[in-house]
């Protein structure tokens, strides 16, 4: 058996280890997904049933639902560039929670507050902001990475580096391919120090990589998905927020 032939099985075992080796984590499984369907239908039927008389308590019920998604999802993702997207959950969650927290606050204490109608601008804006960031961001690093990356090279996937990570199931491995290429008659073995668990190529795999020709170490997958996924998340984001601050202008 020579080396890529062992470095696949061991691949292939591990994939069909996860679901044991999880089993750690399914004394957790049905708490995470009993707190998750509190948090989610509870804070819904919450701010429904308040919304008329306490609209910025909706509000923040609505904003621990976000930060709630946001903060479960960066527990059980590795950030990097292809999802970094993510962030706008726990963000916009926090301003939807921290704004009308503080208003009621301070008309609790007698204090010059908000207007209901302002908090709720402010709250869109940010979402629209955050929502455009997101795109512009998501467009720019594609961007920037195709002039950058220029120089396209058939590479060979020689090595799994794998890490352990916990996720809300248990733990699951990541899986990072190291790739050897040659460009301008040297060879070279990198990687882009991703690690995943979707589409983890086998070892002895080739693809078509980029590589910067200034510095041939680095190299660039070129995959679209993450950034057609960004441009979508964020620009739903930023749609509904902007539709609701022209409706609410032109009423």
């Amino acid at each position: 058996m020579n080396k890529n032939d062992f470095l696949n099985e061991t691949y292939q075992a591990e994939k069909a280890e996860e679901p044991a080796k999880a089993g750690s984590g399914k004394a957790l499984n049905p708490i995470l997904t009993v707190v998750t369907l509190v948090v989610f239908i509870g804070g819904m039927i919450f701010a429904v049933l308040v919304h008329s008389k306490q609209p910025q308590l909706s509000v923040m019920a609505i904003g621990v639902i976000f930060l709630y998604m946001g903060i479960m999802a960066l527990c059980t993702t590795k950030l990097d560039t292809r999802n970094f997207f993510i962030l706008i959950f726990p963000i916009i969650g926090s301003a939807m929670v921290l704004i009308p927290a503080v208003n009621i606050w301070q008309k609790r204490h007698h204090s010059p507050a908000i207007p209901d109608d302002i908090t709720f601008i402010l709250i869109m804006v940010y979402m629209a902001v955050t929502g455009l960031i997101i795109v512009i961001g998501s467009i720019a690093a594609r961007v920037i990475n195709a002039r950058v990356y220029t120089a396209a090279v058939e590479a060979e996937c020689t090595e799994l580096l794998s890490k352990r990570q916990r996720g809300k199931h248990g733990y699951h491995t990541l899986y990072c391919p190291v790739w050897k290429y040659t460009y301008a008659g040297k060879e070279y073995t990198s990687s882009e120090n991703v690690y995943s668990n979707v589409n983890v190529p086998k070892v002895g795999e080739t693809k078509e990589i980029y590589v910067d020709p200034d510095a041939p170490a680095n190299i660039c997958s070129g995959e679209l998905a993450p950034t057609v996924l960004a441009v979508i998340v964020g620009g739903v984001f930023a749609a509904v927020a902007l539709w609701w601050l022209i409706s609410r202008f032109n009423a």
